[in-house]
């Protein structure tokens, strides 16, 4: 993660469960560590999905309300997306992948 330019932070690990609903909105719980500090924390958000497999999302935090906006891409089928925090002075990427539900 950077603050601009030049500037780093720190280093981040961060692991969550999003749901979508299908309908442009998720709900989000996530714990992560940034330089060892432990946290936890919810969002909720809303997402777009365009023909071509790319895709917008915002995210609200809810304990601090910081809002995080995000360009996406699902590849494997819709069962990955590799994302980019696109914020500025954020240096945030990584995927998601969709687990399996009784229904898979």
């Amino acid at each position: 993660m950077s603050n601009g330019p030049g500037g780093e932070l720190g280093d981040v690990a961060v692991l969550g469960r999003i749901e979508a609903d299908g309908r442009g909105h998720t709900t989000q719980s996530s714990n992560s560590s940034f330089n060892g500090l432990q946290d936890a924390d919810t969002q909720v958000g809303t997402y777009t999905v365009n023909s071509d497999c790319t895709g917008t999302a915002t995210d609200v935090h809810q304990r601090t309300g910081q809002v995080e906006n995000v360009a996406f891409v699902l590849v494997e089928g819709g069962v990955e997306a590799k994302f980019v925090v696109t914020d500025p002075g954020v240096v945030l990427a990584g995927s998601v992948d969709k687990q399996p539900t009784q229904e898979d």
